[in-house]
């Protein structure tokens, strides 16, 4: 794998982990991540000046809104959502780096393009109280439109539909949320699929 280029998808936390991945596979001069294209669906690590309260706002109000979202398959018994709770909770040490990373770092999309890949997509999910659609889609005006400052292949699909776009941003509505990777996969997939064979 280490010279064989391969696509990335990303979701949440994973951008962060990409970044990391990638910057380390550059050190030791593979080149699995060049001329590849990059698709983060909700990424974390993504807003500048990140702070702990609002985050924690915002994460409180995802987890209520998870409770109510459409899923592709019944879970009556709440598995996923005990089990989430108790990866939460298995290594409290771990959960408050992983904050304090989504605190701290953020995904430079500039440096991501710079290591090689040749596309970049932040698809946002409609409904993703953590990280709404509308600041990941705020966030990425510095990098896209008329007077971008970087020269980056990228572009924002927020959710599923493709077909509208203007300036480099594709516009689409579901009821999608923050786990939407785990409670709708095949929609996500889909989307996915749509971007890279775009």
């Amino acid at each position: 794998m280490q010279d064989n280029p391969v696509n990335v998808v990303t979701h949440s936390y994973g951008a962060l982990v990409f970044a990391e991945m990638q910057r380390i596979a550059t050190e030791r001069g593979w080149t699995c991540f060049v001329d590849t294209d990059v698709v983060m669906t909700a990424p974390a690590g993504f807003k500048d000046n990140e702070q702990y309260l609002p985050f924690l706002r915002r994460f409180l109000q995802q987890s209520g809104i998870e409770k109510n979202s459409s899923k592709a398959f019944p879970d009556q018994d709440k598995v996923i959502e005990k089990a989430s709770h108790e990866s939460l909770l298995a290594n409290l040490g771990r959960s408050a780096l992983e904050v304090r990373e989504v605190m701290n770092k953020c995904v430079d999309l500039k440096t991501i393009h710079e290591l090689g890949s040749r596309s970049i997509t932040v698809l946002g999910f409609a409904e993703d109280a953590l990280y709404g659609h509308q600041e990941l889609a705020d966030e990425l005006q510095k990098y896209i439109g008329t007077e971008a400052v970087y020269d980056i292949p990228v572009s924002y699909a927020n959710p599923y539909s493709l077909d509208e776009t203007e300036a480099g941003v594709l516009y689409g509505k579901d009821d999608s949320t923050h786990g939407d990777d785990t409670h709708n996969p095949r929609r996500v997939m889909m989307a996915v699929s749509q971007i890279l064979h775009r």
